[in-house]
């Protein structure tokens, strides 16, 4: 009789943060490092901001999109909490809208959100971001950190699925004023 052979690992198992870890890691978690690694399992939904989205063009640095309980039973606040906290929007285009002069590490105006499902099992790496912003609830005072990242080294197209954005979360579009057309008197 055949023994059955082991399970494949997920991707990233077996990988340690100091044996992956690059420059641009290291500048995007607060303290060079991330707080954990955790798995994420097939069906979680990430978000990112892009310039150009495609959905075929990998990416290994994401935000979660629903609240998410990390090993040490913290919760991070998913996509609900970055709009709330950002005070910025999506427009009915997917466009990232920010308001006044806020800056935010993971989004330029006018980029688009991305949303992707997993379509199986990885681990990551997590961590608040280095980038700093200011609390809309509290002026003037800094966030411990940016954003929570979620950095999958490796990850490839192949696992990932392009998801569209539920409806609640897009802004509707500010009415356009209307001008009476040409050769028309306006009634007053």
């Amino acid at each position: 009789m055949g023994r059955f052979p082991a399970a494949m690992p997920l991707h990233n198992e077996l990988r340690d943060y100091d044996d992956v870890a690059t420059s641009l890691s290291r500048s995007i978690f607060l303290g060079g490092k991330p707080e954990s690694k955790e798995v994420l399992h097939s069906g979680t939904h990430l978000f990112r901001f892009a310039r150009f989205a495609n959905a075929g063009t990998p990416c290994e640095w994401w935000m979660l999109f629903d609240d998410f309980a990390l090993q040490d039973q913290r919760v991070i606040g998913g996509f609900r909490a970055f709009l709330h906290h950002s005070g910025c929007r999506i427009d009915p285009n997917g466009r990232f809208v920010p308001v006044g002069d806020i800056k935010l590490g993971c989004a330029d105006p006018g980029s688009r959100l991305v949303l992707m499902r997993l379509n199986t099992s990885v681990f990551a790496f997590m961590g608040a971001s280095t980038v700093q912003r200011s609390d809309p609830g509290e002026p003037g005072l800094a966030q411990r950190g940016g954003e929570f990242r979620v950095w999958i080294p490796g990850l490839e197209a192949r696992l990932l699925n392009l998801v569209s954005v539920p409806r609640q979360f897009v802004a509707e579009a500010p009415p356009v004023e209307s001008a009476p057309p040409i050769g028309e008197e306006v009634a007053e």
